[in-house]
Formats: structure tokens, sequence, C-alpha cells
């Protein structure tokens, strides 16, 4: 008696052919065609011939398929290095002629318009800064400091900042320091006292007016 009559019955393990990458899958199916063609239960068999001959011809036209797409792909990423060289250089001329329109133009909208490219308003500079706004202030986190703090004032360099601890005197100011900040920190004479606060601006030519002082008051 065969042993192959008590043997366990198998079937193919489709999933080692189809979960490989497709040029896996196309080397895999290179060998499975080789080794059916020589294999005597696939060639007696009308069906599974014929099955062959289809994987055969698929397989080729996968496999010529995926070298075209290699080769287009080579082609496609050395274009892309191309454009961006292109690009590149592009840019540098367009820039070249739009300084060199400026210089023509000399600010006059109209030969920069009539030399094809657009034209903007030039931001005046400003010189004199503008006096600071919305000055405001918040307990401080260590006892007797308060923070105080404003918006941004066009054409400030820096600011200038000024108190005075004896609010019903009006004429006891003292300047502290000036600097870049828009937020500083002021230690009153005692805890939980109140003083006034003005600021002014620097700018490149003349400081501001100080703006409205307010009462601060420190933790």
């Amino acid at each position: 008696m065969s042993n192959s009559a008590n043997s366990p019955k198998s079937n193919v393990n489709r999933g080692a052919v189809t979960r490989q990458k497709v040029g896996d899958r196309v080397n895999t199916l290179d060998a499975v065609c080789a080794a059916g063609a020589t294999s005597a239960g696939v060639t007696g068999s009308p069906i599974a011939s014929a099955a062959l001959d289809g994987l055969k011809t698929t397989n080729v036209a996968l496999r010529a398929a995926l070298v075209s797409r290699d080769a287009l792909l080579v082609s496609f990423r050395a274009q892309c290095k191309v454009v961006a060289g292109a690009t590149g250089a592009l840019d540098r001329a367009a820039s070249t002629y739009m300084t060199a329109v400026d210089s023509l133009a000399a600010g006059d909208a109209a030969v920069i318009t009539g030399a094809g490219l657009p034209a903007r308003e030039e931001q005046p500079a400003f010189t004199t800064a503008s006096t600071p706004v919305k000055l405001r202030s918040t307990l401080g986190k260590q006892s007797k400091e308060a923070i105080v703090q404003w918006s941004l004032a066009p054409g400030a360099a820096a600011y200038r900042l000024r108190v005075n601890f004896t609010p019903a005197d009006p004429t006891q100011w003292e300047e502290l320091s000036s600097g870049a900040s828009r937020r500083r920190t002021v230690t009153a004479p005692t805890p939980a006292a109140q003083f006034l606060v003005s600021v002014a601006s620097i700018g490149a030519d003349a400081a501001s007016d100080w703006c409205a002082p307010i009462l601060a008051t420190a933790r």
C-alpha cells in the first residue's frame, strides 16, 4: 500500500506567493513556471498546462511593466533635479531683473508696471516714535513687585519708563533705566504700594511724549 494514502492532505499555500511584494512575486512565479514546465503532472493535464501557459504570459507582461516603470522612475527623478535647478536659475534671474527695474524706476510706479512687474508703495520710515498705548499693570510674583507692560509703538527702538511712588504729588517722577523690552518689573518701596507709571518710546531721531499715567499696585 502506498504511503501517500496515509499522508495528510495538502493544498497550495497561496499566501506565500500573493503576500510578496510585486517584484519578489514575479521572481517567485518565474521559478514556479520553470518547475511546472518540467512537471509530468502539469504537462500531462490539459487544464493545468493551459493555466501554466496563462501564468507565463501574464508574468512576462508584468515583468516588462516593472522594467518600464523603473525606467520611468529613474527618468522622473532626473527630471525633478533638472526642474529644481531651472527653478533656482529662474528665481535668480527674476530677482536680478526686479533689482534692475527698481533701480531704473527710482520709486516711479508707472515705470515698474510698464516693465511688467507689480508695484507697491514703500512704507514710510518712522524717525520719531509713536507714544506707547495700552499701558497696563499686574501684580508681580514677589512682594513689592508690579509688572508693567504696553503695546508696540511704531518707530520705537527702545522705551523710557518713569514712576511716581507718591501719587499725591504729581511732580515726584523718577525715571528708570531705558530698554527695548515692553514688559518691566517695578519694585515699589513697600508691599501693596500704589504708584503712578508712564512710558515713552525712543525713535531714531527723538523720543515720543509720555503716555497718560496709570495707577499700578505692587504685590
